[in-house]
């Protein structure tokens, strides 16, 4: 085996060395650049991915796009239908609490759900932010008073930050950069 030129005095670097059959690999050199220090081979290639079937692939882009729709409709669709809400629940300042705070609160647990997707995984966190959104959906649907309204749609804003974000991530995830260019297109078009 021929010697690796070293650049740096890193004593861990990737460098290409020529091995006995001739071929040139990246190696990680772990230890200070000795006579008789032997580099450490790295794998440099990507992990095969798992297979998956087009039902499969089709059956979960479905169910990320219709909760990024229900996360989008909900922020936006609610707008038609403040003068109505207001006047039954007989607040006027709470007209404009009833869309702010369902966009503040998205924003606000946008970063906190990738977070937690990633130290518990993406699909019970999906799960969550899809069970948490129900859960808010029903207090607002049942609300009786102004300040019941504007938790409930908090506790929504919250849970779609984290519909809206971790659909995204879990196409980055799941597809390779030649499709998930066009499938990031089509969440565009979902929205």
């Amino acid at each position: 085996m021929k010697k690796a030129k070293t650049t740096s005095g890193d004593p861990m670097e990737l460098q290409k060395v020529t091995m006995p059959s001739g071929k040139e690999k990246d190696v990680l050199r772990t230890q200070p650049d000795l006579d008789n220090a032997t580099p450490k081979e790295v794998d440099t290639s990507d992990p095969p991915l798992p297979t998956r079937s087009r039902i499969r692939i089709s059956l979960i882009l479905l169910a990320l796009f219709l909760s990024l729709f229900v996360a989008a409709l909900d922020a936006t669709i609610v707008a038609t239908a403040l003068p109505v809400i207001t006047h039954e629940l007989n607040s006027p300042i709470g007209y404009t609490w009833i869309g702010a705070s369902y966009l503040i609160a998205n924003a606000v647990g946008a970063p906190v759900w990738a977070k937690l997707s990633d130290i518990w995984g993406r699909k019970a966190i999906m799960l969550a932010a899809v069970t948490i959104f129900a859960a808010a959906s029903a207090v607002c649907g049942s609300a009786k008073e102004m300040k019941v309204l504007i938790v409930g749609r908090a506790l929504q804003g919250l849970a779609g930050g984290g519909l809206i974000l971790l659909v995204h991530v879990v196409i980055s995830d799941l597809f390779s950069m030649k499709v998930r260019s066009l499938l990031m297109g089509v969440t565009e078009g979902v929205w």
